[in-house]
């Protein structure tokens, strides 16, 4: 069963941490903060550990982000097509809308 979570931990200071990793929903967050470089790498390490064991008992498969960045190559016949189907709008807000529509993801936020 899938919980919300968090998972505190004392570092080398004695003092407590902020949240080292937190789960809401479906999918668990993967958190992580150190104070140096040295630190920032056995703190991710750990907290993808936790991530990936968190997915494998609540059941789901791990996902990485998506960065919402799509490169697309369209040839030059097309690029000139979909820059007069934009008809004023920016090439990349007209392709977003038409992706919402066909995706049927209208309601997405941006």
């Amino acid at each position: 069963m899938i919980q919300d979570r968090t998972v505190a931990d004392r570092r080398s200071t004695g003092s407590p941490a902020a949240p080292l990793s937190r789960s809401h929903g479906p999918y668990p967050i993967a958190t992580f903060e150190a104070t140096d470089a040295k630190q920032l790498r056995r703190e991710f390490e750990r907290s993808i550990d936790e991530y990936l064991a968190w997915c494998e008992e609540d059941g789901v498969e791990p996902r990485k982000p998506f960065s919402g960045k799509l490169n697309v190559r369209l040839g030059s016949e097309l690029h000139a097509a979909v820059a007069a189907a934009a008809r004023g709008m920016s090439i990349n807000a007209w392709i977003v809308q038409v992706l919402r529509e066909t995706a049927g993801a209208a309601t997405l936020p941006a």
